[in-house]
């Protein structure tokens, strides 16, 4: 099911005439941005510790697009890690 919508992605990215791209870069490129939203959470998480805390906001690191990234991703042990 999550290779048809990758699928779909790639030909509506194709079809705009710009660039042709196949399933697997789409996949690539989704996963390489999501790892990078992890990574600007990260080092987020870790400035707060360094200057005593605070409300964590992405907008300080990150851009626009990760911050985004983030949200969707916020209630996921995979991103966030396994609390306790």
């Amino acid at each position: 099911m999550k290779k048809r919508y990758v699928d779909k992605i790639a030909e509506d990215i194709s079809s705009k005439g710009i660039a042709v791209r196949t399933a697997d870069e789409c996949s690539n490129k989704w996963q390489n941005l999501k790892r990078e939203s992890k990574a600007a959470l990260t080092n987020e998480k870790l400035e707060r510790r360094k200057t005593g805390g605070g409300t964590l906001t992405l907008t300080a690191v990150a851009d626009e697009q990760k911050v985004r990234i983030a949200e969707m991703y916020k209630d996921s042990a995979s991103f966030n890690g396994i609390i306790g």
